[in-house]
């Protein structure tokens, strides 16, 4: 597969992370087989920064190991899309303030690889049902005034938390919650 990349930066600077910085107007699409997540000897990120958008619609996965994540840096509307599962084992993190993560996987195909945790003032956008996975789903965490749009597609989830200013709409589409603690 080839990695192209315009408009954009991928590097690792922090701590072998992988870091993604969009630019110019285009803002950036990476479009491969897989992109992986070298965990053989610590946990490893995938952090996303700059204002512009990023589509990513290959599959996410660690190379060996647990933990690799995705993080949201900065405000930016970032789309997970395509018609593989993500299979990563970290959380995916939003960024407080106004970032925007938007799941369009293909109906049914897990977009998040393990936890959501939605930042506060942050939102995730639902494009297609199932986002979350259909076997073990995820956990989601909404903090301050964080947001989960459902966007008129339905979801299962693990267990959901979040404060007294969260927010979750469904637009028509219902939030199952299908685990065996408490939600709050």
């Amino acid at each position: 597969d080839l990695l192209e990349v315009a408009n954009g930066t991928i590097g690792s600077r922090s701590g072998n992370n992988i870091e993604i910085n969009p630019v110019g107007s285009g803002g950036l699409l990476i479009s491969c087989t897989t992109l992986t997540i070298d965990n053989t000897t610590t946990s490893k990120s995938i952090l996303i920064y700059g204002s512009q958008s990023l589509t990513i619609n290959s599959a996410i996965g660690d190379v060996s190991g647990t933990g690799g994540q995705i993080q949201q840096m900065a405000a930016s509307t970032v789309t997970l899309g395509g018609s593989s599962a993500n299979t990563y084992s970290g959380n995916t993190t939003t960024f407080a303030g106004s970032g925007l993560l938007i799941l369009n996987k293909s109906a049914g195909v897990k977009a998040i690889g393990n936890n959501l945790i939605i930042s506060n003032g942050s939102t995730v956008r639902t494009d297609a049902a199932n986002q979350l996975g259909t076997g073990t789903p995820a956990l989601i965490t909404i903090n301050g005034n964080g947001i989960f749009n459902g966007n008129g597609n339905a979801h299962k989830s693990a267990l959901a938390s979040g404060s007294s200013t969260s927010a979750v709409t469904m637009g028509g589409g219902a939030l199952t919650i299908d685990n065996t603690g408490t939600d709050t």
